[in-house]
């Protein structure tokens, strides 16, 4: 019996995948984050590999700067209504998607 043995260093590889669009949702204290589900790429990539940035619009200091395990994403802090909130989703340094959404009290407007 022959057998070989081989030897190799760990090495980190990215698979390709295909960005997803995004859509913002609102409670009355808090936004939700989601996939655009229509309609959905071939090989989308996976939640982690997005980085969640919310911002009172105008503002340069971050609320919420993270990374997130599953969609859709809850941002649970209690946000004050009446208020314009800009949310920016990259990877790495490429801005995937940035959108301005503002909480009123039991509806959500979109500012364009």
């Amino acid at each position: 019996m022959c057998s070989n043995n081989i030897q190799s260093n760990w090495r980190t590889a990215e698979t390709v995948c295909n960005p997803t669009d995004f859509v913002l949702d609102s409670e009355e204290h808090s936004l939700s984050i989601d996939w655009k589900h229509d309609p959905k790429p071939p090989f989308p990539c996976p939640a982690n590999w997005y980085q969640i940035i919310v911002q009172v619009t105008g503002k340069s200091t971050a609320l919420l700067n993270t990374t997130v395990n599953h969609f859709p994403y809850t941002v649970s802090q209690k946000l004050p209504p009446y208020t314009s909130f800009t949310v920016t989703i990259v990877h790495e340094d490429k801005k995937i998607f940035s959108d301005d959404i503002r909480l009123e009290e039991g509806k959500v407007s979109y500012i364009s």
